[in-house]
Parts: structure tokens; sequence; C-alpha cells
């Protein structure tokens, strides 16, 4: 499954999701500065879909706002 999300950096509401039909907006609370950003929104969609970090994957938009994130099966 494919997931559109827009990363909000540096926000005092992290974390948090806004789901909606086009994409997810995610906020965090760190720099997009040495990955720090992207690691941190992994770790939220893991944590709202309930597995491991290593079942999801970046797949685009490695320095963009807007990003396409793999969600691999829970098997």
């Amino acid at each position: 499954m494919k997931i559109r999300v827009f990363i909000k950096p540096n926000s005092k509401q992290a974390p948090k999701i806004i789901k909606s039909d086009d994409f997810w907006t995610i906020f965090v609370k760190n720099q997009p500065i040495d990955n720090k950003a992207n690691n941190e929104a992994l770790e939220i969609l893991a944590k709202d879909f309930k597995i491991a970090k290593s079942k999801i994957k970046l797949i685009k938009g490695h320095k963009a706002r807007y990003k396409t994130f793999l969600i691999l099966d829970k098997e």
C-alpha cells in the first residue's frame, strides 16, 4: 500500500497525523537536517499502523515535503 504524505517539520503540534483522501499531513518536531524529519515521520507511521519501522519504506521525495511511503504487509 502506498501513502502520499506531506511533512511539516519543526512543528509545535508534533507528533500528529491528519488524514485526508489525497494525502496525509504529518507534523514532526525535527528539522529536515540529516534525515531527522524523515526518520521521525517513519516512526510516527509505524506507530499508527502498529508495525515495525522495517515494514515501511520511503520510496519518493527524500528531500521534498511531499513524500511517498510504501507500507509492506504485516506478514
